[in-house]
């Protein structure tokens, strides 16, 4: 009765009648879909499905209505595209509705701020110095309160935390074959984004099953370099150089070491092993399984490839750290030296004391695991001579020597902290170890 209906207000034109064809699609469709889809149209459904039908009777690409099989088909196909696009939606509109909140928890605090920063005034009008609250600004939802964000005399402004070290929600990037999406988080006790890079096989072959490569950004987030990497990875997917893999790229935060915090206000690493991973198998084509997955990441991320490698072995079945830190044990590198807030940022918010820091580092997860690292399987670091961690990875690649866990270690002369440096300097060496890893395509 609906399709009836449907094809009756389509208005086929000014002299168009409905064809004797419509008893036998009615038909198809109480036959094949018997309070199925069609039965469930809400009026936005309907009104979309109505809206399509129209335009392909007239565009004459319908199918043939003396099929019954064809026109069941091509009605569950009209639902399904309806259903994916009314989804779409509903994301971008709740996306809206969190982009809209922050927006005017931001508004709220520097109206707050504003209020609180003392200005000229005579010494009747003062009124007392405004004391900093110590929550601080409210943070995004599923987040944890900020500390107090007050600057105390000579303290380096990165040693302060800011709204992105608590923002689980990042903004779409521009990445050919990258797709952003979002997942509820346990750990999170909220929403959290990623995004997901596909090959062209994904779609082409939809009964196969695909590796996936978890890329683990470095500090501040990543998302620039994002597209770059991904034109590498799928430049040689198509060259047939690496298997067709699926590239997911987690939200870390942006200072996060990939750890839960000290207080447990931030479960990064929990976040990606308990809820992560499980929803990505749902959702995805997977490999679900050790050998379907390989860690990996620049600086930070190489950081967390180690420690979540290490510590996880069971889940991956490679560990890729390219210019990973800090690596030492007392957190004292040229870049804790050059940029002490940020060290400052770390122990105090993330670590909380040099004791967890140690208890969580790749150094003492190696040391730990050494037995069962002797035999996991490919593991490689890449540093630049030039970079400033440098004699951290050495020392670092030192302790797995001694240890004896097998590894591949590349200095690229001359290059800096710089990922594509690193990357191109390995030429074919680079896209091997994935071959390792994944086998060959």
């Amino acid at each position: 009765a609906q399709f009836r209906t449907l094809v009756k207000v389509t208005e086929l034109g000014a002299s168009a009648a409905i064809d004797p064809a419509t008893t036998m699609v009615t038909s198809a469709v109480i036959e094949g879909l018997p309070g199925g889809d069609l039965g469930e149209l809400n009026p936005a459904r309907f009104q979309s499905l109505r809206t399509k039908v129209a335009g392909a009777l007239r565009a004459g690409t319908l199918p043939d209505f003396s099929n019954p099989v064809q026109v069941r088909e091509s009605l569950r196909q009209l639902v399904k595209q309806n259903e994916e696009i009314l989804s779409t939606l509903t994301q971008l509109q709740q996306d809206l509705r969190t982009v809209t909140q922050k927006l005017d928890d931001l508004r709220a605090e520097l109206a707050r701020e504003a209020t609180a920063s003392p200005g000229p005034a005579s010494p009747s009008s003062a009124k007392p110095e405004a004391t900093a609250s110590p929550q601080g600004p409210n943070p995004p939802a599923g987040g944890s309160p900020l500390p107090s964000p007050s600057k105390k005399p000579g303290q380096a402004a990165t040693s302060l935390p800011t709204a992105e070290d608590f923002l689980w929600e990042r903004p779409p990037v521009n990445a050919a074959g990258v797709t952003y999406r979002t997942f509820t988080s346990a750990a999170v006790g909220g929403k959290v984004n990623y995004y997901v890079y596909t090959p062209p096989a994904y779609q082409t072959e939809p009964t196969r099953r695909f590796p996936v490569l978890y890329w683990l950004h470095g500090t501040g987030g990543g998302d620039a370099g994002l597209a770059q990497f991904t034109k590498l990875v799928d430049d040689a997917v198509k060259a047939k150089k690496i298997a067709p893999m699926l590239v997911v790229y987690p939200n870390g935060l942006p200072r996060s070491q990939w750890v839960d915090s000290f207080d447990g206000a931030r479960k990064v690493e929990t976040m990606v092993v308990q809820d992560l991973i499980p929803h990505i198998d749902q959702a995805f084509r997977t490999k679900a399984e050790r050998s379907g997955r390989l860690v990996e990441g620049f600086s930070m991320g190489g950081y967390g490839a180690g420690r979540l490698g290490f510590k996880y072995q069971t889940m991956f079945a490679g560990i890729s750290m390219f210019a990973g830190g800090p690596l030492d044990l007392e957190f004292e590198g040229a870049r804790a030296s050059t940029d002490p807030g940020a060290r400052e940022f770390l122990m105090t918010y993330v670590f909380g004391s040099l004791d967890y820091y140690v208890a969580v580092s790749p150094w003492r997860l190696a040391e730990a695991n050494a037995a069962t690292l002797k035999t996991f399987g490919p593991i490689r670091m890449v540093v630049g001579d030039a970079d400033q961690s440098y004699q951290k990875n050495v020392a670092f690649h030192d302790l797995l020597t001694s240890l004896g866990i097998p590894h591949d270690y590349t200095v690229m002369p001359q290059a800096g902290h710089e990922l594509p440096r690193l990357i191109t300097g390995l030429r074919d060496n680079h896209w091997a170890f994935y071959r390792k890893v994944f086998g060959t395509p």
